[in-house]
């Protein structure tokens, strides 16, 4: 591909990932009826199909100027929900070092994306690829690395699902970053995106509200919903 097909096919994969996003939202209304973790599904799926739209412009037309540096503030943010997501379905706060570590690394590349200096900076681009991939690996190994026996088999299930879309998204953000250093590269983060959304929080938006998991494709009891959230 040459380098206007490749900019047209990202804004072209941008908007169907956002296009896809939505019908998984809408498994999570109304809000007034959420539970806690059913709530914070609903806000980072609004946020990853805003994230998405914005990348239409900027993967596509090249407007780079505004839409450089929102993208790349929605993708610090993004990054830092799914931190504080899997706070929340491991039931316990991750060691101090490693949320100031979140926290402090999310700061920097939200005031360093503000001021545009991520998108047009190849280092800092790889900054942030490591800043994520560390931050990611972290998580992972939180999770993997739980007591099992603390918490019920549902629990469990979809703290393993969790993970596994953890590891489907990096690789598909870091075409991203690639990209820039090699134009050949087709940007596929926006359908790491879309992937992680259905196979994370669509299975678990299912799963809390029909009691059923697409991944196990079987129908869980009663009693397995309430040990949620």
């Amino acid at each position: 591909m040459t380098q206007p097909e490749l900019q047209q096919f990202d804004g072209l994969l941008s908007f169907l990932a956002a296009f896809g996003i939505w019908p998984v939202w809408r498994r999570l209304r109304p809000t007034d009826s959420l539970n806690p973790l059913e709530k914070k599904l609903h806000w980072m799926l609004i946020f990853l199909f805003v994230l998405l739209i914005l990348r239409v412009p900027f993967m596509g037309f090249s407007v780079q100027t505004f839409f450089g540096p929102i993208t790349y503030i929605g993708a610090s943010l993004f990054s830092f929900s799914i931190f504080l997501y899997f706070e929340i379905l491991l039931r316990r706060h991750m060691p101090l070092v490693i949320k100031i570590f979140a926290a402090g690394g999310t700061t920097y590349f939200v005031i360093a994306a503000a001021f545009g200096i991520i998108h047009s900076n190849l280092d800092q681009m790889k900054l942030f690829g490591g800043f994520y991939f560390t931050l990611s690996l972290i998580t992972c190994l939180a999770s993997l690395l739980r007591s099992r026996s603390e918490y019920s088999v549902s629990e469990n299930r979809l703290i393993d699902m969790s993970v596994a879309a953890l590891f489907v998204l990096g690789p598909f953000f870091l075409t991203d970053i690639a990209a820039h250093q090699f134009p050949e590269i087709p940007r596929l983060g926006a359908l790491g995106a879309l992937l992680f959304a259905y196979v994370s929080l669509y299975n678990q938006a299912l799963f809390m509200q029909k009691g059923y998991l697409l991944g196990r494709g079987c129908l869980l009891n009663e009693s397995s919903l309430h040990s949620v959230g």
